[in-house]
């Protein structure tokens, strides 16, 4: 797997009804042409929050780019169809092209791997 993510924070408690989860993403090893699959049931959760029901569908914004330092380098989430595991990401290099080839080629060598991207999806409570 290229790109993992984990559950790091979430906003949103209390009675309030529009809930932000944000999710940091880890890249590893090489990047899949159209994109590395992103499934929302499967991230880790290493602090252990409650997020139950929070990734259920309909979701009310899809993964957006919340904060990204990967060297010039930058992420664009997509959505590829209906469940919570059809979301892809994409990498571009500074210049506009779609990354190819191994996250540890890019320039630095740690620019992709060694950075921060924080994703973020929000859902609405009823």
């Amino acid at each position: 797997m290229a790109v993992s993510g984990a559950i790091i924070d979430y906003t949103g408690a209390g009675g309030e009804r529009n809930f932000t989860v944000f999710i940091q993403l880890t890249f590893s090893g090489s990047f899949t042409a159209g994109g590395d699959p992103l499934n929302l049931t499967t991230l880790s959760n290493p602090n252990g929050l409650d997020v139950e029901g929070l990734f259920e569908l309909p979701l009310s914004l899809a993964p957006a780019v919340y904060l990204e330092d990967i060297g010039g380098y930058y992420v664009q989430p997509k959505v590829a169809g209906s469940t919570l595991s059809a979301f892809l990401i994409n990498v571009y290099s500074p210049g506009g092209t779609i990354f190819s080839g191994a996250y540890s080629g890019a320039t630095p060598s740690t620019a992709i791997t060694g950075g921060n991207v924080i994703l973020t999806v929000q859902k609405r409570r009823v």
